[in-house]
Formats: structure tokens, C-alpha cells, sequence
């Protein structure tokens, strides 16, 4: 198992609205045995093995965090192998509702969007927090910011109906325009050069997803209505073979294109055993992030209240991060360092 990141204990935070959660309440279609029962994760095994091989692959993706805690939102940067190599403390008073959080690998950066105060927090190695805020001339706010993602060195954000962009060397935020069709974009996240998956709330209560082709500002339906409610979808991210996937407020892992045909099973669901060994609850609870971790070939998911875990396949479960007492993870993102000539 992979060794978790030890932080001093903290005192628990009362009375501080630092968030606030866009995620859908637990629904039972998102359980794989639907209402009731108990949910076995692990596949009929007609071959007589009882211990299905579990690749032993290493770790190759970081994570950013958001902590609350004590007073303040801690930002950590962890690599690969579960240490910190970069962290900073913002003060509670400065950070009225934390955002998304995300890490630039080659400046290096950690950039966390505070909702409440409308403010881009930027940390660079060993440098005070700058903050940034949207270009003047925009002449508009960008509102309340559901889901970020860093590509080649550029944070783009999005708000319900637009998409945003801050580059290495600006001193703003500028808009990149808006989603023509979209109504709620609950996510972002990569689909490959030039363009970027935007994961849309339908006013229907489906699911949309949209391609949105970064040097054009023009986006494209790609999957409509992909599935029957917004039970399974809290998040997009690109999972196994680069495809799109989407992730529940328990954990549960689905492949976009499955959810289209309406198959319903999930790609992989956290098992409840390993679960109780290690946070002691038999579901994850507001998960706000997931990734996929192509070395180790397991599915990367971050919950609010029981931190960083990673599940295979198997539905097994890997502790990454867990919280101390008085923690509260608020947000995470995940980022893969490049290699050595591509910096």
C-alpha cells in the first residue's frame, strides 16, 4: 500500500463556510447492486482464482490539494510517491468559499480559485500567494467556478456558461467565451491537442458531454443525455485509453461511452471491506474530484470527508491521503510530471 503523507494534528474547524458543494445528493441507481443489499465489488470468478492479479505497477501521478483546517486552507502538492514537495497557508479570512485547486508541474505553480472573493490565489516554489482576478476590460464576472484544469502551463476555468484562461506571464484572467448550448458546466478536463472536454448539467437532468476546441472557441456535442439522471456523474476526468469517464459522489467509475449505450455497470466501484479498514465508512461520501493513474492502473478519487483513495479495477482500495482530525479536504486535482526533455 502505498505510505500515506503524515501532517501534524489540527484542530477542528467550526462555524467557517469555506465551500460550497455542487454535488447531488447519493442516489441508489449509482450502487451496483442498486437499493438494498450489499454491494459485492468483485467480479464472478469462474477460473477457481480467488486472488485476482493486481498489478503492482508504480504510482506515476501527483495530486494538489485544498485542506481546511485549524483557520486556514492549506495547498499541498504531493508527487508520485506521497511526499510534499510543495505547500502554503492561506489564511480562512482571505478564502471565503475555496474552489477548484490545481498544479502547473513545469513553472512550478499551485494556483487554488477562491469563490467568495473572486480571486485566483498563485503560488509559485517558495514564493509568496499572488492573487489575480478577472481582466478589467472583460467588463464581467466570472462567477462561481465549478471545475479547473491546467493544460501545457494554462489554467482554464469554467463557470456555468463560459470558459476561462490565465497563461504563464499574465497578470488576469481572460475569457475565452461561451459554451453555446450549455446551461450548467459542472466539469472540465483534457481531451487532446487543442481541445478540452466540458462536462454540462443539462436543464433535462441528463448529462451532456461537449468537446471545446481551445484555439477557435467553439464547442461540439459529443455525447447528449448520456445518461438517464445526474446520479453518476459528480466529475469527468480522462481515464483508460485517454476516454472520457465520469465519476458519482460514492465513488463509483463509468465510462461515458458505456453510460451512452445504457450500461449502467460501473468500470470500477470502491469495495466496501476496504473501506471500512481504512476510513470506516462503507461509501465514500462528496467526492469532487477523480483521475486515473496510468502507471498503476488504478482509478485516482478524492472525497471531501475521507480524503485520497485509489481503486482498481477489483474495486480494491489504496489509501493515498487520508485526513487528520480536524481536516477537511476541500479539493483536489491530479497532474502527471512530464518528462525531463519536455520541460
Amino acid at each position: 500500500m502505498r505510505s500515506l503523507m503524515l501532517v501534524a494534528p489540527l484542530l477542528l474547524m467550526s462555524g467557517c463556510n469555506l465551500f460550497r458543494s455542487g454535488l447531488i445528493d447519493k442516489t441508489c441507481e449509482d450502487l451496483p447492486l442498486g437499493c438494498g443489499g450489499i454491494i459485492d465489488t468483485q467480479p464472478t470468478d469462474d477460473t477457481g482464482d480467488s486472488d485476482p492479479w493486481v498489478p503492482e505497477n508504480p504510482y506515476t501521478t501527483g495530486m494538489a490539494l485544498a485542506v481546511a483546517s485549524d483557520g486556514e486552507i492549506q495547498l499541498r502538492v504531493i508527487d508520485a510517491q506521497g511526499q510534499q514537495i510543495q505547500g502554503a497557508s492561506l489564511d480562512s479570512s482571505e478564502v471565503s468559499a475555496a474552489g477548484p485547486v490545481a498544479y502547473d508541474p513545469i513553472q512550478p505553480r499551485v494556483m487554488l480559485w477562491d469563490n467568495g472573493g473572486q480571486t485566483l490565489f498563485v503560488v509559485a516554489d517558495g514564493a509568496q500567494p499572488v492573487r489575480v482576478t478577472v481582466d478589467t476590460s472583460e467588463a464581467a464576472e466570472l462567477g462561481w467556478v465549478n471545475d479547473a484544469v491546467v493544460v501545457d502551463s494554462v489554467l482554464y476555468l469554467v463557470s456555468a456558461t463560459a470558459i476561462w484562461s490565465f497563461l504563464p506571464g499574465d497578470s488576469a484572467i481572460h475569457k475565452l467565451g461561451s459554451a453555446v448550448g450549455l446551461t450548467q458546466i459542472q466539469g472540465v478536463f483534457p481531451a487532446y491537442d487543442d481541445n478540452l472536454f466540458l462536462l454540462n448539467w443539462g436543464s433535462d437532468d441528463a448529462p451532456d458531454l461537449y468537446r471545446y476546441t481551445i484555439s477557435t472557441a467553439e464547442n461540439r456535442l459529443s455525447y447528449e443525455a448520456f445518461d438517464d439522471s445526474l446520479g453518476r456523474v459528480a466529475a469527468g476526468f480522462q481515464g483508460p485509453a485517454a476516454k472520457p469517464h465520469v465519476c458519482s459522489g460514492v465513488g463509483g467509475l463509468y465510462l461515458v461511452e458505456d453510460l451512452q449505450g445504457g450500461d449502467h455497470a460501473p468500470a470500477a466501484f470502491p469495495s466496501q471491506a476496504d473501506l471500512q479498514a481504512l476510513v470506516g465508512a462503507d461509501l465514500l461520501a462528496e467526492v469532487t474530484d477523480c483521475g486515473w493513474d496510468d502507471g498503476a492502473e488504478r482509478y485516482l478519487v478524492h472525497s471531501a470527508v475521507h480524503g485520497v483513495v485509489a481503486v482498481d479495477t477489483w474495486g480494491r482500495v489504496d489509501a493515498l491521503v487520508l485526513p487528520e482530525p480536524g481536516e477537511q479536504f476541500v479539493r483536489a486535482s491530479f497532474f502527471v510530471v512530464p518528462e525531463p526533455d519536455a520541460r
